[in-house]
């Protein structure tokens, strides 16, 4: 799932919206720009794992700890090590982009996504921690109602609001949250196997809503058009939780293949490396190259927007196996505690095999 997620945003930055308007390659590659929603996949996993992950440990003494040790292994290092090569920033950036109504050079556009990830991070393990079980997906269902509703208000209230729905946490948490309540729905008793006896209805239900998401395309072309911003992000949200279900509790079906495929498990694995670095490394490459902006105009645009992917695929991972890899195995090093008295428990806990230790 994540390497169908990094997969299109990459589609969507090399190709989709690369190529010369009104040329042929731009109406070819023009029924896939709804591949920038690999944005929304990646929230909806995150949401999906990392609540998984406070689920199950919610009950632990270093449960804070823990979490945000291994959060750091994971994010930090890569992160900083690239803003490095280019500027020091911390983790708001989203907020100047919001008010600047612009993602900045392309060497940092990819971070905004980050922010939004560590700011989420900030919040829900303590929502997951002090939260009583039972209340558990109500508040979070709340926040996705309230989502859509603070985005229309920001495309009223404010000229950038449309982009500023985009890039701040609280505008997205819908997708976000709708991937934490997916993980809570399926740690409660006989939800894989309500799953699995509907899977039809399921199937039913990604397909509506996946006709609902042409629709959208074909109205609105802009990501932070009027409909996207109101509606849009929490329709795709459902569209992607919808998948994420069916990948998770289907043993078979065509989805189930492609979420199986080895390149995209191996794609996956180094989404991280390949998101925060394809922007920039494409930039970089045309304007030494070209001396242009990342516009393929001709054969020689298109071969250097070629090297920039294979580059990027290179450097994701050399450094997945060699710097990423050993900082999330030490991170990994610090277990979990129980405590003693246990405030909170969750009814019969299913620990599937398919959950991510992050």
């Amino acid at each position: 799932m994540r390497g169908i997620a990094i997969f299109l945003v990459v589609i969507y930055h090399y190709f989709v919206i690369a190529f010369a308007p009104a040329s042929p390659a731009a109406y070819a590659f023009a029924g896939l720009r709804l591949s920038w929603s690999g944005v929304e996949l990646f929230f909806v996993l995150s949401g999906f794992l990392i609540g998984g992950i406070l689920i199950d440990t919610r009950e632990q003494c270093n449960y804070f700890e823990v979490f945000y040790l291994r959060r750091v292994c994971r994010i930090a290092p890569l992160c900083f090590l690239w803003l490095l090569l280019f500027c020091v920033l911390t983790f708001s950036q989203n907020l100047l982009m919001s008010y600047q109504n612009d993602f900045g050079p392309g060497w940092m556009v990819a971070t905004w996504l980050l922010a939004v990830e560590v700011q989420f991070y900030c919040t829900l393990p303590f929502i997951i921690r002090y939260l009583e079980p039972q209340k558990l997906p109500w508040f979070p269902l709340s926040l996705v109602l309230a989502a859509p509703l603070l985005r229309i208000a920001f495309s009223f209230s404010f000229s950038n609001g449309a982009f500023a729905s985009y890039v701040l946490m609280p505008c997205r948490a819908d997708a976000l949250l709708l991937g934490t309540l997916c993980a809570w729905f399926l740690r409660q008793k006989g939800a894989l196997e309500f799953l699995t006896t509907y899977s039809k209805a399921l199937y039913a239900t990604f397909l509506l809503l996946l006709m609902g998401t042409v629709t959208f395309t074909i109205k609105y072309h802009l990501m932070t058009s009027y409909g996207w911003s109101s509606l849009g992000y929490t329709w795709l949200a459902l569209l992607y939780a919808s998948l994420l279900l069916i990948t998770v509790t289907t043993g078979y079906g065509m989805i189930k293949a492609v979420a199986m495929s080895p390149l995209l498990r191996r794609l996956g694995a180094i989404a991280y490396g390949v998101f925060l670095m394809h922007l920039g490394i494409l930039c970089l490459l045309h304007k030494l190259i070209m001396r242009d902006g990342p516009i393929i105009f001709n054969t020689q645009d298109l071969m250097v927007t070629i090297f920039a992917l294979a580059l990027t695929l290179v450097l994701a991972n050399l450094s997945w196996k060699f710097f990423e890899t050993p900082i999330v195995a030490w991170g990994h090093k610090i277990e979990h505690q129980r405590a003693k008295a246990i405030m909170f428990r969750f009814m019969n806990p299913i620990r599937p095999a398919w959950r991510s230790h992050g």
